[in-house]
């Protein structure tokens, strides 16, 4: 009996896996018909992706990841989750045993998307500063400028992606690290991994809008009062609307809009100071156009 085979998609973050994710669940019976299933998706979580291994893989024991695994009726299966690369320094070592041990008669692959470091640098750098903050990974909701960030020892570990690529076969027991550039076409790569007809699915679309620079700068410079993150909502619900941005996150706070969202610190408002120059500049215009903005937001808000 030939043994089966899983794919692990384990991101890197920033590199497409929101679309792809999306991509693969909407076609899943596409995938199914070519002999891969995609394995039971995370319901608690805005993608349709496989979040529970890595929570699972960092608190332990594998319970739900057990059952997903036992579950799967093909004998090639794929689940996706970024956060196997973001989180991998976070795993449980014992959780990781128990992981592997389940996989003891299982041909694992595991398919990486790698960026340009500098670049991938920079679009995770946007991320992190919108974030909520979460004590684990240190560095979301972050005041740091995008040099400094870039300096984490984190940051550096992910940005290297000969020795990821070696953590990541170690962390699995896998001999087979399969990688892709993200400046190539590398959903081909996935689909000629997977062995499954990459013609037979859509283009994959942008499902996460890059933020313009100056909304970047302003929630920097508030993350630095370390406001609670009800309060961090309200910045992202004013700056959404005022720069029309699509960004997940940013849209995902407009959904929860009160008519306090432009009730913004005072003290903060007038702490913000103009850049003009730097990664992320926020232009003095810019920013008097903002404050603006909230001004007339709140004259015609309901009482």
């Amino acid at each position: 009996m030939a043994r089966r085979e899983l794919i692990l998609h384990v991101g890197l973050p920033k590199t497409g896996s929101s679309a792809l994710q999306s991509n693969l669940y909407e076609n899943r019976d596409i995938l199914a018909s070519q002999g891969c299933e995609y394995g039971p998706i995370d319901t608690g979580t805005a993608m349709p992706k496989h979040q529970y291994i890595v929570r699972e893989l960092k608190r332990g024991p594998l319970t739900q990841t057990r059952q997903a695994f036992a579950d799967i009726q093909h004998s090639r299966a794929l689940f996706s989750s970024e956060g196997l690369s973001n989180h991998l320094y976070d795993f449980k070592p014992k959780a990781l045993r128990e992981f592997c041990n389940l996989l003891e008669d299982v041909d694992l692959t595991a398919f990486i998307v790698l960026r340009d470091p500098k670049s991938w640098v920079r679009s995770y750098y946007k991320q992190a500063v919108i974030n909520p903050y979460v004590a684990q990974v240190g560095f979301y909701a972050t005041a740091l400028k995008l040099s400094d960030f870039s300096k984490i020892p984190r940051i550096q570990a992910l940005s290297d992606h000969k020795t990821l690529s070696a953590d990541i076969a170690s962390a699995f027991s896998t001999s087979r690290v399969v990688t892709a550039a993200y400046e190539k076409d590398w959903f081909a790569a996935l689909c000629n991994c997977v062995q499954i007809d990459a013609s037979a699915f859509t283009t994959l679309p942008q499902v996460n809008e890059s933020p313009p620079e100056f909304v970047i700068e302003i929630l920097r410079q508030l993350n630095a009062f370390k406001p609670p993150e009800p309060e961090r909502a309200k910045w992202k619900v004013a700056l959404h609307l005022f720069s029309q941005s699509n960004h997940t996150l940013l849209r995902k706070a407009a959904t929860h809009q009160s008519k306090e969202a432009f009730d913004l610190d005072q003290h903060i408002l007038d702490s913000l100071t103009p850049t003009e120059s730097g990664a992320f500049p926020l232009p003095s215009d810019v920013l008097t156009r903002f404050l603006s903005f909230l001004e007339e937001q709140k004259e015609i808000s309901p009482p």
